[in-house]
């Protein structure tokens, strides 16, 4: 790889800037894919009626190919707002692929520049990996939540959009949601411990890198999709043969969007006129069921499901990183 330099000060003479209502500024950045410029602007622009200054990054109007941008290119974009001591909350745009191919980039600027300030930074999907890489490394907050270039952003409404917003200007201090139990141990009382995870695919795929996460005494968050069942427990098995899971102390299940199950057909008999399911066609509830409480009785420890955070419908943004407690009824406080 080539050495890069840093640019550790934005240039605001190009950089798209919505409005100034606020003294909190906003910078959206695309660390992934690209993102739709649409839904772009009109994320932005709920932002800034909530009060914010908004800057929209040059970088995120770039596309190449899966991404928005080369790899130095969204990297630098990032380190930008990173950087800039005026901007304290940095917002990815959106998800897709490519956060995990800056993190090299991230790395060898800050060890030549140093640390940026601390910030927060709000996202979620493959962002997962870019969340626990500036939560760790650098001491930032970060927030699983809904990105502003996504049909997501828009279905964050009334009650949900409040508790967002008074979130990410850290007004509310904790969430309580009931859980549903998949396994839980005989005799289980309570846990607690950090929140981390995310995305179970952006989490496998950082497994043995220098960037996987460390879910040692942790409670470990998982959501997905487009994931059918039998990927979902390979991405398991694959958690489970690498050890990865020993010091987890409990599992949080948030939405598996369009997970589902799939049956091959077969023939009904001899004859080849007639085709059948191979197999019962298993629900959603089901396939978690079937996947996870398998694993919750292999590691001993409990998992629940229920969390309404993910790709889909549920739209609450949660803070990873910060001391959560589950009750024997399954009742979580983050």
């Amino acid at each position: 790889m080539k050495k890069t330099k840093s640019k550790t000060k934005t240039n605001k003479s190009k950089t798209k800037k919505l409005k100034t209502k606020s003294a909190t500024l906003v910078g959206i950045i695309a660390p992934a894919g690209p993102a739709p410029e649409v839904e772009l602007m009109q994320g932005g622009e709920r932002l800034l009626k909530e009060g914010y200054s908004v800057f929209l990054h040059p970088q995120v109007a770039k596309v190449s190919g899966l991404f928005s941008g080369n790899d130095t290119e969204r990297a630098l974009g990032f380190l930008d707002y990173a950087f800039d001591p005026e901007i304290s909350i940095l917002w990815a745009a959106r998800g897709g692929y490519g956060s995990i191919r800056i993190l090299p980039i991230l790395d060898e600027i800050t060890l030549q520049v140093g640390m940026p300030p601390h910030k927060t930074l709000i996202g979620f999907s493959d962002n997962t990996i870019l969340l626990e890489y500036v939560k760790r490394k650098w001491g930032w907050r970060v927030i699983h939540g809904p990105m502003p270039a996504t049909h997501h952003f828009e279905r964050v409404k009334g009650k949900a959009w409040k508790n967002m917003i008074d979130l990410v200007d850290a007004k509310r201090k904790s969430i309580k949601k009931k859980l549903t139990p998949v396994f839980v141990p005989k005799g289980f009382r309570k846990v607690q411990g950090e929140l981390v995870g995310g995305n179970l695919c952006t989490i496998v795929s950082a497994l043995k890198t220098p960037y996987e996460l460390d879910l040692q005494g942790k409670i470990l968050f998982l959501e997905d999709i487009g994931e059918p069942p039998y990927k979902l427990d390979r991405m398991i098995q694959q958690l489970v043969l690498s050890e990865s899971l020993s010091g987890v102390r409990a599992i949080v299940l948030g939405e598996f969007t369009l997970c589902q199950d799939s049956v091959p057909e077969v023939y009904a008999d001899s004859k080849k006129k007639k085709l059948k399911p191979m197999r019962k066609l298993l629900s959603e509830k089901e396939v978690l069921q079937q996947v996870f409480a398998e694993l919750g009785m292999e590691l001993g420890i409990p998992i629940w499901r229920g969390l309404p955070v993910g790709h889909g419908m549920g739209v609450e943004a949660i803070e990873l990183g910060v001391p959560t407690h589950i009750d024997a009824q399954g009742v979580i406080q983050i």
